[in-house]
């Protein structure tokens, strides 16, 4: 565990913060094309899988850092969709950044949010994003 100082008017007091990192993988199908893209730029679908990781302070009163169904719901929104009608340029770059800063708002205790989107078996893209306030 990680120890933090604080210092309050009248005293300075060590607190444990609890630091927590949790895993979820999501997929969905879903069809796109990639403007003006020689190979992509017809519609076609793909079986996405996508790969969470969370850090941030557990506070264990609360008894959960993050609900994965709320995970899931922000990732599943996009499944058996054309995600052309969602974004201007639906590439796993984009998927992974979206995907990763609706997640940071669900806890305002998360660090950083890894999200890794895989349009195949052996294309991804990963974004992570860092909260500047723990930075």
């Amino acid at each position: 565990m990680k120890y933090m100082l604080i210092k309050t008017n009248k005293e300075e007091k060590i607190v444990m913060r609890r630091i927590i990192k949790l895993n979820k993988e999501c997929t969905f199908e879903a069809a796109h094309f990639i403007p003006n893209h020689i190979k992509c730029g017809v519609l076609h679908g793909h079986s996405y899988r996508v790969g969470i990781s969370i850090v941030g302070s557990f506070n264990s009163k609360d008894g959960m850092f993050v609900d994965f169904g709320e995970i899931k719901k922000i990732i599943c929104k996009f499944d058996h969709v054309n995600l052309n009608k969602y974004f201007k340029f639906p590439s796993a770059e984009n998927l992974a950044i979206y995907f990763a800063l609706k997640i940071a708002r669900l806890n305002r205790n998360i660090f950083s949010v890894t999200v890794t989107v895989f349009e195949t078996e052996s294309a991804c893209a990963t974004f992570t994003y860092t909260n500047p306030i723990f930075v």
